[in-house]
């Protein structure tokens, strides 16, 4: 059986390279990791009580545009998602009732996901695009409950593109990422590595040389180059090991020093899909004992709808990464085009928000302020983000115009700094913002950086 190793690549066209038949244990290998890790995180998020900071306690949740028709469904049917979507999560990792198994899961998980805008996380969305890809993949082969206990065939070989498509989604978001770290405050200002970096100087027993500015600067351009070539790395034969090496220690590092979740134990197992086959299958074997060949079906060819699907999803994240172009000025700032691009910490942005009210009856002004209507986590993510500043002004503004039974007027006060920058007004505070709708064109109430 064919690895997934490009050796030999120069003498074969990409077409059949790509048709080639390699074993199905990659995609049982990857279900595995996937499965248990969205497992683990799923539990941790409800262990750590983040079920009820994040989506019980709030009287208000933030919308994604053009999915304002989610709502918060309530106390019990929130929790009732996690527990379906966990329990899910770990059959999709046993390889039982697999298809409906991972349509459960991937259809929770992405409800979750657009309940608040103020939760949205890099890793939360990779998860969802690869359940979407995963519910067209045959990620059964020897390695699943469903084939031991007979309820489907095993599938023995598969075509190598299946195999080639998740390696594709993860490796855009390293690739993305480093795309996104060609900006001049991250490689000319060593920010905000530099801030952050130099908040981590009293660690034991390395922190003092991050009291150094070249230290940043290093630090910066290093992850640039990291990113933008270590999809590439693990890719080749030749490189794969030492790639891989570096990729754990990347990882490492970054779980230590900043907190960003559970983003570094993803990517140190996702990354595993680039190995080949033969790989895959020695691990299984070793862990779960070898298979039996007898009765496997190998798989040739995809359904052309499949095929097209999955070929449109990865179209689709090559080309989004980039819509940020089509506004001006910095997108740092503006945020325009900013989520679903891999952008991965390029900036630390403070703000603070109040807003003027106006009742246009009588003419009486008050200030309001959003912590009476947000908690403290919603805050933090509002204060500079200037469609979650919109959508909670219309928000105020609705609900004292149905209290009063008057037209109301909101108007924003809001300053942000950007990468230890001077605070600058972040909204054109004379603009009333219930006559702005939010939408893809470029906002004008957003001021200049």
């Amino acid at each position: 059986m064919t690895g997934i190793s490009p050796a030999g690549l120069q003498n074969t066209r990409p077409h059949s390279y790509l048709l080639r038949p390699v074993s199905s244990a990659s995609l049982d290998f990857f279900r595995i990791i996937f499965g248990s890790m969205t497992a683990f995180a799923l539990i941790r998020f409800w262990w750590n009580g983040w079920i009820e900071e994040q989506f019980t306690l709030p009287s208000f949740h933030f919308h994604y545009y053009g999915f304002e028709w989610i709502n918060y469904p309530g106390k019990s049917a929130i929790y009732g998602l996690f527990l379906c979507s966990a329990i899910s999560a770990i059959l999709v990792a046993c390889g039982l009732f697999y298809r409906l198994s991972i349509i459960v899961f991937t259809s929770t998980f992405i409800y979750l996901e657009l309940i608040d805008k103020a939760n949205y996380l890099n890793h939360y969305y990779l998860i969802s695009l690869i359940g979407i890809m995963m519910i067209f993949l045959p990620m059964t082969g020897y390695y699943a409950l469903d084939v031991k206990w007979k309820i489907s065939r095993p599938i023995s070989s598969i075509p190598y593109w299946m195999v080639f498509a998740l390696i594709i989604q993860v490796g855009m978001v390293y690739f993305f990422g480093g795309i996104g770290k060609i900006k001049s405050d991250w490689l000319l200002h060593a920010q905000p590595l530099g801030l952050w970096l130099e908040a981590k100087s009293d660690i034991f027993p390395v922190g003092q040389i991050f009291k150094y500015s070249q230290i940043a600067y290093i630090a910066s351009w290093a992850s640039m180059l990291f990113d933008i070539s270590i999809a590439f790395l693990l890719f080749y034969k030749n490189t794969r090991w030492v790639a891989f090496g570096v990729a754990l220690i990347f990882h490492l590092l970054t779980a230590f020093l900043f907190n960003i979740g559970m983003f570094p134990l993803f990517m140190s197992g996702f990354i595993l899909i680039f190995f080949s086959s033969e790989f895959h299958q020695r691990i299984l074997s070793k862990f779960l004992g070898e298979r039996t060949e007898s009765g496997g079906e190998r798989i040739s060819y995809m359904y052309y709808p499949t095929r097209c699907l999955i070929g449109l999803l990865i179209l689709i994240q090559l080309i989004l990464p980039f819509r940020y172009l089509l506004y001006p000025r910095n997108v740092l700032w503006h945020e325009q085009g900013y989520r679903f691009g891999w952008n991965i910490m390029l900036m630390e942005k403070v703000g603070s928000v109040e807003f003027k009210i106006k009742d246009k009856i009588n003419g009486h002004t008050w200030v309001e302020l959003p912590a009476k209507y947000l908690t403290a986590f919603q805050l933090r993510q509002m204060n500079t983000q200037p469609d979650m500043i919109l959508e909670l002004a219309h928000h105020i503004g609705d609900v004292l115009e149905r209290k009063m039974h008057h037209p109301i007027e909101v108007k924003a006060e809001a300053y942000a700094s950007l990468n230890g920058g001077v605070h600058k007004l972040l909204i054109d505070s004379s603009v009333n913002l219930m006559d702005i709708k939010d939408g893809i064109r470029n906002q004008v109430y957003i001021t200049h950086e």
